[in-house]
């Protein structure tokens, strides 16, 4: 009896542990839905997910602090095109593509252009999101090459004169 109250507390602590365990990874199979769905870096610091800003009913795909009250984006992914509902979802292909669709018509509002094989899209703690190739490791796309209105550490501003990569602050038009 002793053997089967154990195991019944053990295996109820186990599933409570993975309820609260959040993901920091999507692979193809896999969507982001813009119904409270995030991932969550390992460490916690940040969250990818869609939000609205203060005042706005407009939807955006972005990364955020986590612990943060007031919600303070540090990367938009669509940020040239908001959207207008809650039924979007972010995704990535099997060629390592990151899209983000209306749910509603399948558009896409929104894409990487970047490509691997075995694709994973991964939520580091730096507040780096990457696509990491499965087939040597290596990150294929990061929003850390496309910033938007935030310089976090780790971020690079300037031009690589070699390849030609420029990295600059955008800011938004308005709140």
């Amino acid at each position: 009896m002793k053997a089967v109250v154990i195991l019944f507390f053990s295996s109820l602590i186990i599933c409570f542990h993975n309820s609260l365990t959040a993901d920091d990874t999507i692979k193809p199979n896999q969507t982001l839905q813009d119904t409270g769905q995030t991932l969550v870096s390992t460490g916690e610091k940040f969250k990818l997910g869609f939000f609205s800003p203060p005042n706005s009913k407009d939807r955006y795909g972005g990364i955020w602090f986590n612990n943060i009250a007031e919600l303070t984006s540090v990367w938009v992914a669509n940020r040239d095109t908001p959207l207008t509902d809650s039924s979007s979802v972010l995704k990535i292909t099997e060629s390592g593509n990151i899209l983000i669709l209306s749910n509603k018509t399948e558009d896409p509002i929104w894409s990487s252009n970047s490509s691997a094989k075995d694709p994973t899209l991964q939520l580091l703690n730096t507040g780096n999101l990457v696509v990491k190739d499965g087939s040597n490791g290596k990150y294929t796309w990061q929003s850390f090459d496309h910033p938007s209105d935030s310089l976090i550490a780790g971020m690079k501003l300037g031009w690589d004169f070699k390849t030609g990569q420029n990295w600059k602050l955008n800011s938004w038009n308005n709140l």
